[in-house]
């Protein structure tokens, strides 16, 4: 059951099943399995050409997607803005809710802060130009 390997917090499976009007709550559909994992496919073929600037945020403890799949592809990149890689301890899979409010809110914050750290060196470089 993804739902058991995706929380912190095994009542956040429950609570989610029962209320997230968004969960899918049948049987993964073969198209959508299939498309799933050529996409998987597509991206560790090509991951060494990302240039586009990006933040790695990843639970440490997901079983779902490893984590230090998303640490390779940061080491490896060639992208040139690249600030840093947030590996959460004790979060799963799904890092921005069904945790504690300080364990998400920190996620959040470092994707802010990323966010304003890149805009403002975009915003140098332009006035540069």
């Amino acid at each position: 059951n993804l739902g058991e390997v995706m929380y912190h917090h095994k009542d956040a499976v429950h609570y989610s099943a029962k209320y997230n009007l968004l969960v899918y709550r049948g049987k993964p559909r073969l198209r959508t399995a299939l498309s799933l994992l050529q996409g998987q496919d597509f991206v560790s073929a090509n991951f060494k050409s990302v240039t586009t600037p990006f933040i790695v945020c990843h639970g440490a403890a997901d079983e779902i997607t490893d984590p230090h799949a998303d640490v390779e592809l940061y080491n490896e990149s060639p992208a040139q803005s690249k600030s840093r890689v947030c590996l959460y301890p004790g979060l799963r899979h799904y890092i921005t809710g069904m945790q504690e409010p300080e364990e998400t809110q920190k996620v959040f914050n470092d994707m802010f802060d990323w966010i304003d750290n890149r805009t403002e060196e975009v915003n140098k470089e332009y006035k540069q130009e």
